[in-house]
C-alpha cells in the first residue's frame, strides 16, 4: 500500500509515472505530458530513451 501512495505522490510532484514492477530506488518513466524541451530543462543530468516514446530516470527524491 506504501509503495502505491509513494508512487502518486512521485506521479504528481515530478511529472512521472512507475512501471508496473517498480521498487523504491528504481528507475522511473517521464511522463507523455512532459515534452522533450521540457525534459531538456527538467533533467539536466539526462535520462534513457530506449525508444523515442519511453523516457527514464533515476528516481527522484
Amino acid at each position: 500500500m506504501l509503495l502505491v501512495i509513494d508512487s502518486l505522490q512521485r506521479t504528481a510532484k515530478h511529472a512521472v509515472s512507475t512501471p508496473v514492477n517498480w521498487k523504491n530506488g528504481a528507475d522511473v518513466i517521464i511522463t507523455g505530458s512532459v515534452t522533450y524541451e521540457m525534459t531538456k530543462v527538467t533533467y539536466p543530468e539526462g535520462w534513457k530513451s530506449p525508444k523515442p516514446y519511453l523516457r527514464s530516470v533515476p528516481q527522484l527524491r
